[in-house]
């Protein structure tokens, strides 16, 4: 898996303190303006080589899953262009694209 972590608040480094545990192909962090330098130190810290401050940039490369670990009210407006059927847990759960209205129905059909 070849991760993009959005973010660098307490969440992400949570998640990094782990990481090296886990079998990722690559990291790659994306950060903002304001906290350049955090994204940055973070990158250092934990051996990120892709460091991202535009988030179409992170999409066009070759990162295949994206943790958006932003404040919940951040969620919406970020989006991926691409599509992607996969779940990180395993429990059952509806494809990510799909809309509140699909996924009411979804889980009604017992899917």
């Amino acid at each position: 898996m070849k991760l993009g972590i959005l973010g660098t608040g307490m969440i992400v480094k949570d998640l990094l303190s782990t990481v090296n545990k886990l079998p990722f192909k690559s990291l790659a962090i994306l950060g903002t303006q304001q906290t350049e330098e955090e994204t940055r130190d973070l990158a250092c810290r934990h051996n990120i080589n892709d460091i991202y401050f535009d988030y179409q940039d992170l999409l066009d490369s070759d990162v295949d899953t994206i943790y958006v670990a932003l404040p919940n009210h951040l969620h919406f407006p970020v989006r991926p262009y691409k599509m992607v059927n996969m779940s990180l847990s395993k429990s059952p759960s509806p494809p990510v694209w799909m809309s509140y209205k699909n996924c009411s129905a979804w889980r009604l059909s017992g899917s």
